[in-house]
Protein backbone atom coordinates (compact mmCIF):
# COMPACT_ATOMS: atom_id res chain seq x y z
CA UNK A 1 0.00 0.00 0.00
CA UNK A 2 0.99 3.05 -0.74
CA UNK A 3 0.67 6.44 1.75
CA UNK A 4 -2.13 8.79 0.71
CA UNK A 5 0.48 11.36 0.70
CA UNK A 6 2.35 10.23 -2.42
CA UNK A 7 -0.62 11.03 -4.22
CA UNK A 8 -0.96 13.99 -4.08
CA UNK A 9 2.70 15.65 -3.72
CA UNK A 10 1.89 19.35 -3.67
CA UNK A 11 -0.51 18.87 -0.81
CA UNK A 12 1.70 16.64 0.83
CA UNK A 13 5.03 19.65 0.47
CA UNK A 14 1.81 22.03 1.59
CA UNK A 15 0.83 20.09 4.70
CA UNK A 16 4.66 19.45 5.48
CA UNK A 17 5.53 23.54 5.20
CA UNK A 18 2.45 23.87 7.73
CA UNK A 19 4.17 21.67 10.25
CA UNK A 20 7.76 23.04 9.94
CA UNK A 21 5.96 26.42 10.39
CA UNK A 22 3.84 25.26 13.23
CA UNK A 23 7.47 23.43 14.22
CA UNK A 24 9.08 26.63 14.50
CA UNK A 25 6.48 28.36 16.29
CA UNK A 26 6.15 25.48 19.22
CA UNK A 27 10.49 26.09 19.53
CA UNK A 28 9.82 29.73 19.55
CA UNK A 29 7.27 29.56 22.33
CA UNK A 30 9.50 27.06 23.80
CA UNK A 31 12.66 29.54 24.07
CA UNK A 32 9.92 32.34 25.38
CA UNK A 33 9.32 29.50 28.04
CA UNK A 34 12.71 28.79 29.21
CA UNK A 35 13.40 32.32 29.22
CA UNK A 36 10.26 32.92 31.76
CA UNK A 37 11.41 30.23 33.86
CA UNK A 38 14.97 31.72 34.03
CA UNK A 39 13.56 34.86 34.95
CA UNK A 40 11.19 33.10 37.97
CA UNK A 41 14.26 31.83 39.34
CA UNK A 42 16.07 34.37 39.28
CA UNK A 43 13.14 36.21 41.08
CA UNK A 44 12.51 32.97 43.19
CA UNK A 45 16.39 33.37 44.25
CA UNK A 46 16.17 37.11 44.70
CA UNK A 47 13.12 36.53 47.28
CA UNK A 48 14.85 33.99 48.93
CA UNK A 49 17.73 36.07 49.50
CA UNK A 50 15.15 38.92 51.03
CA UNK A 51 13.83 36.31 53.28
CA UNK A 52 16.99 35.46 54.34
CA UNK A 53 17.96 38.78 54.97
CA UNK A 54 14.86 39.85 56.99
CA UNK A 55 15.28 36.68 59.01
CA UNK A 56 18.60 37.85 59.70
CA UNK A 57 17.04 41.46 60.56
CA UNK A 58 14.04 39.65 62.91
CA UNK A 59 16.56 38.50 65.13
CA UNK A 60 18.35 41.35 65.40
CA UNK A 61 16.07 43.05 66.27
CA UNK A 62 14.19 40.51 68.79
CA UNK A 63 18.01 40.75 70.05
CA UNK A 64 17.90 44.15 70.77
CA UNK A 65 14.52 43.89 72.45
CA UNK A 66 15.60 41.57 74.72
CA UNK A 67 19.07 43.83 75.47
CA UNK A 68 16.43 47.08 76.15
CA UNK A 69 14.53 44.88 78.31
CA UNK A 70 17.52 43.43 80.37
CA UNK A 71 18.27 47.52 80.57
CA UNK A 72 14.97 48.43 82.13
CA UNK A 73 14.83 45.91 84.37
CA UNK A 74 18.08 47.00 85.43
CA UNK A 75 16.89 50.69 84.98
CA UNK A 76 14.04 49.51 87.37
CA UNK A 77 16.03 48.15 89.76
CA UNK A 78 18.49 51.06 90.17
CA UNK A 79 14.72 53.43 90.41
CA UNK A 80 13.85 50.91 93.31
CA UNK A 81 17.52 51.43 95.62
CA UNK A 82 17.22 55.09 94.91
CA UNK A 83 14.11 54.94 96.37
CA UNK A 84 14.81 53.13 99.37
CA UNK A 85 17.58 55.87 99.65
CA UNK A 86 15.75 58.45 99.32
CA UNK A 87 13.52 56.72 102.10
CA UNK A 88 16.45 56.38 104.25
CA UNK A 89 17.63 59.77 104.02
CA UNK A 90 14.07 61.22 104.57
CA UNK A 91 14.14 58.88 107.88
CA UNK A 92 17.59 60.14 108.96
CA UNK A 93 16.37 63.79 108.63
CA UNK A 94 13.53 63.43 110.71
CA UNK A 95 15.20 61.83 113.03
CA UNK A 96 17.74 64.82 112.87
CA UNK A 97 15.16 67.44 113.18
CA UNK A 98 13.92 65.67 116.29
CA UNK A 99 16.94 65.95 118.19
CA UNK A 100 17.45 69.61 117.11
CA UNK A 101 14.10 70.10 118.53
Amino acid sequence: MEPICTATGPIYQTVLQQDQSVLQQDQSVLQQDQSVLQWDRSVLQWDQSLFQQDQSLFQQDRSVLQQDQSVLQQDQSVLQQDRSVLQQDQSVLQQDQSVLQ
